[in-house]
Formats: C-alpha cells, sequence, structure tokens
C-alpha cells in the first residue's frame, strides 16, 4: 500500500504539480509547509515515507533545511519541524499502521496558499456522528430573562459578537458595558460606542459589577488588562465568560483560575470545542471510530488580511516585551494558537509536556513593522509521551475559499480521520463575481472587527458551503446551559491556564531554537 502511495505515480504527480505551482510563482515565495500523512504498514514504512516528505519538502523550498527537530517515532507517530536558512519553515507528521493511506498538504506562499488532500476524507463519518450543539435559549430556554450580564471591553474586541450573542438569548438581559476607569481616549471611545449601538450605558467596571440583577460578566478587556478585570469580577461572585486566550502572563492566568475556585462560580473561555467540527472529532473518539488516538494535529490559519506586503529577510524572535495588544495587527501564535492548543488539551484529556516552537513573518507589512509574528508551529509531546502538532496563523483574504483552513486531524489504531469547518461541503460556482480582496481599512487592515469591516462592506466568501451547520452561538449557549444545570464547562478558565502555559513556552522555545518544558 506504501509504495503504490508514496513512491507511485500518484505521489510523484503531487510532487511535481506542486513543484509546476511554485515555479509559476502562483503563491508567491513558499513560506510555510504542513504535511500530514498516514501509510500502511510499521515502522519501516513511516522512516521511508519521513525521507520522501523531507526530500519532496527541500525539492520545494530549493534548498535542504538546516534544522530539524523530531517528536515521536520508534514505530510510534512523529512529528518533524523544520526550518530552512531563509527563515521557511516546514510541519511533517508522519503515521504508519492500519486504514487507508491518507492525510493533507498546505502550502503557505507569501501571496497565497495550496491545498490538497491525500486519499479519502474521513469527516463525512463524522457528520453522521456529531453530537448536536447547544440551541439558543437551552434545554431549559424561554420564558423571563434570568441572566443580566455586563460586558467589558468594546468596539474593536471580540465584545462586539459577544455582546450580541448574550443579548439574544432570551435567558440574559444586558445590563452595561463597562471598563476600568482612566483608560486612553481611543480606548474609551470604542467601548462608549459599543455601548450606544446596544443601547445600554456605559459604566465604571465597579458600577457596573453593582448593579441589582447582575449575574455574569464577558470579559474583553485588552489582554494585558484581563487578569486585573477577571479577578474584579470574580471577586463580586459573577459567573465569568472570558474571551481567549486568558491572559498575557502565567501570573495572571493563575490568579484568575484562583479567584474563580475561590468564587465557586462558573467560569468558561471561548474556544471551538462547540464548532461542529469539534464536536464530530470527540464523537467519533467517543464512540470508537477511531479506536485509540495514537496523534493529534491541528490547525488554524485565518484567511483575512492583505498577503505579499511582508519585507525580505528573516525575523529572529526575541523576548517578549508582554504586549499583545496593537492597533494594526496581533501575534499570531498567541492570538491563533489557542485555538488548536485548547482542542488538543480537550480532545486528548492530557496536557502538554514539551514544546518546540517555529515563528515566521512570511505575509504582511504590518506584522513585521510591529516585529510580532504572522505565523506558528508547534510540535508538542504530551504527557503521556504521544505526539501532537499545530500551525497557526494569518495567511491572507485570498488565501482560501472560506475563513480559513481549520482543521483537526487524528491517527487512531483504525487510521487516519479528519475534520474541518468546510467539509464535507457543497462547491458553488457561477456568474457571482468571484471574491476580491476588500480595500485596506486604516485601521484595520487585518479585518479583525466586524465594526470596522461593515465602512468596506467586503464581499462574501460562499464558494464553499458546509453541509453542517457552523457553531453560531454555540459556545455561549453551552455556557449558559451549564449555568442552568450546575455543570461544569468543556474549558474552564482552570483549564485555560494550561494553554496560556504552552503558547509562553511555543515563544520561549521560538527564540532559543530548543524545546521548552511547559510549567505544571
Amino acid at each position: 500500500m506504501l509504495l503504490s502511495m508514496i513512491v507511485g505515480d500518484y505521489w510523484e504527480a503531487l510532487r511535481s504539480t506542486v513543484q509546476r505551482t511554485v515555479d509559476a510563482g502562483r503563491i508567491g515565495r513558499p513560506a510555510a509547509l504542513r504535511l500530514t500523512v498516514h501509510a500502511g504498514g510499521g515502522a519501516s514504512e513511516a522512516e521511508e515515507c519521513r525521507v520522501v516528505l523531507r526530500a519532496m519538502a527541500a525539492g520545494w523550498f530549493g534548498s535542504e533545511p538546516v534544522g530539524v527537530h523530531r517528536v515521536g517515532g520508534d514505530g510510534a507517530p512523529s512529528v518533524e519541524a523544520l526550518r530552512w536558512l531563509g527563515g521557511q519553515s516546514a510541519l511533517l507528521a508522519v503515521s504508519a499502521g492500519n486504514g487507508p493511506v491518507g492525510g493533507n498538504l498546505v502550502l503557505m506562499g507569501s501571496n497565497g496558499t495550496l491545498y490538497h488532500e491525500i486519499g479519502g476524507d474521513s469527516a463525512a463519518i463524522g457528520v453522521a456522528l456529531g453530537a448536536p450543539v447547544p440551541a439558543a435559549g437551552g434545554a431549559a430556554g424561554g420564558g423571563q430573562a434570568r441572566y443580566g450580564v455586563v460586558a467589558v471591553g468594546g468596539n474593536r474586541t471580540h465584545l462586539e459578537g459577544y455582546a450580541r450573542t448574550f443579548a439574544a438569548d432570551p435567558r440574559c438581559e444586558l445590563k452595561a458595558v463597562a471598563d476600568q476607569p482612566g483608560l486612553p481616549e481611543y480606548r474609551e471611545g470604542l467601548n462608549r460606542l459599543l455601548a450606544a449601538e446596544l443601547e445600554v450605558p456605559y459604566l465604571p467596571l465597579e458600577q457596573a459589577l453593582a448593579l441589582d440583577g447582575v449575574d455574569i460578566a464577558i470579559n474583553c478587556a485588552d489582554v494585558e488588562r484581563r487578569g486585573a478585570v477577571a479577578r474584579a469580577i470574580l471577586q463580586a461572585g459573577k459567573h465569568l465568560y472570558a474571551d481567549k486566550p486568558l491572559a498575557g502572563t502565567r501570573e495572571a492566568a493563575r490568579e484568575i483560575a484562583a479567584a474563580a475556585a475561590a468564587a465557586g462560580v462558573t467560569t468558561q473561555m471561548f474556544t471551538q470545542v462547540w464548532s461542529d467540527w469539534g464536536q464530530r472529532a470527540r464523537a467519533a473518539i467517543d464512540q470508537g471510530v477511531t479506536g485509540p488516538v495514537r496523534a493529534l494535529h491541528c490547525d488554524m490559519l485565518m484567511a483575512k488580511g492583505k498577503p505579499g506586503t511582508a519585507p525580505p529577510g528573516v525575523r529572529r524572535e526575541r523576548p517578549g516585551d508582554g504586549r499583545f495588544t496593537f492597533v494594526a495587527a496581533k501575534r499570531e501564535l498567541f492570538d491563533m494558537g489557542v485555538y488548536p492548543i485548547a482542542l488538543v488539551q480537550w480532545l486528548s484529556g492530557r496536557r502538554v509536556a514539551e514544546v518546540y516552537a517555529v515563528t515566521g513573518n512570511y505575509f504582511f507589512a504590518e506584522h513585521a513593522a510591529l516585529d510580532i509574528e504572522d505565523y506558528g508551529a508547534l510540535a508538542l509531546r504530551l504527557d503521556d509521551g504521544r505526539v501532537a502538532s499545530i500551525c497557526c496563523g494569518r495567511i491572507g483574504a485570498t488565501s482560501h475559499p472560506r475563513m480559513g483552513e481549520q482543521r483537526i486531524t487524528l491517527i487512531g489504531e483504525r487510521g487516519i480521520f479528519t475534520f474541518s469547518d468546510a467539509s464535507p461541503r457543497l462547491e458553488v460556482y457561477n456568474d457571482e463575481p468571484p471574491f476580491t480582496a476588500p480595500p485596506v481599512h486604516p485601521f484595520d487592515p487585518m479585518q479583525m472587527w466586524s465594526s470596522s469591516q461593515r465602512d468596506i462592506q467586503p464581499a462574501p466568501k460562499d464558494r464553499w458551503v458546509p453541509l453542517a451547520a457552523g457553531a453560531g452561538d454555540a459556545d455561549a449557549c453551552a455556557f449558559l446551559d451549564c449555568i442552568d444545570h450546575g455543570r461544569r464547562p468543556q474549558v474552564t478558565v482552570a483549564d485555560a491556564v494550561h494553554h496560556v502555559d504552552v503558547i509562553l513556552a511555543g515563544y520561549e522555545s521560538a527564540v532559543s531554537g530548543k524545546p521548552v518544558a511547559v510549567p505544571r
């Protein structure tokens, strides 16, 4: 099975077709590769596969890698993180064993991205198994609102969506938008603007939390202030719905978790565990479809912003200064990496023990100007010895037909199983105008916020239509269900402390070029 797949006509056709696409300049300069392959056979077949994949990567990047870090292997699934002298990087995930040969390829260039599914896609299995996501109102929905909500933050934060989601749920009444006093004029103005749009008062945080009938607070304060805001919320005895990531330092994250434990309230951090594709992956594991999971690979590549503007040169990761909040861009390992890290922990039920990370500046001038990364890749060893890998970042609005590459690949005893937000799907091609990149918003060039995107009205990206409905408001609905029924949420602030630990260990690894142990 392996030889016909890896060194036969199919594999050579794939290698040469990708090479022609690269040589034609259709994706710009190749920058980052994610390649996952599950081959038949055993350890020797996996090793042969690894050699072939590394040679392919070297051919596409035009030279041999100068650095290789490997996790796993010796008959078990493995991940190799490769680095090139020109700053390019690759994640090669290889496994062998039962089930059909399969996998996926994502090659990101400075101006575009190419994708390929190797073998069959098993996501259809998960559709039949997927647990239904919560509906607005929950099992105990309807009737009079019973939870008063305070929303902390404003426009150009995720509160734009969260606040409207909670306000639309019949169980909730939005009481106020709030934040700490003494904020910069820019931030306070955006907070007041959201309050006006939602037709609620804008109040100092302490005053808002003291309003009659307030039960829940949503924390979308700037990352650097999330610890202090969350502690104030929890010390006031309110349930906490937290934006991701939980905090910008290990100390702040632990202080939030300690305050939550002392308060005895319900807490949840926003993740993608309640997405349809996350639920399908969970169901496939729980119902034994995959067999015992041997490796997990998760990707979150956001297709927004204008690519192809990054200046030449290789950026070296440096120790951070504690800042994560910028107007023009975000630290993408921090901002996007939290999603797949949370999924790996949730799906495996294990903690990450060690991280090897590579960061890059491949796509955007905005990130380069701020000296922050637009891409990150992680090779992980879990505390039970299994391997996992993650690639995350922002790749440009024209680099994917939908929101971006959001995928879980599970390597189980029964083979390879993939789940994504757009598979299975319909593909619609007609006489409607094709998608083109929208104008660059001067205050939101990375297309981060719906409020600023309203000004430029970007065209829809609707050529792909998933068969399953998206998660929509499922995460917030699940949080309210947990409060209704006294259940523990899937991802609490105590769980989210580990996500911060993994991300910060990843930055340390990217600086040192060595694997870093994750604090317990």
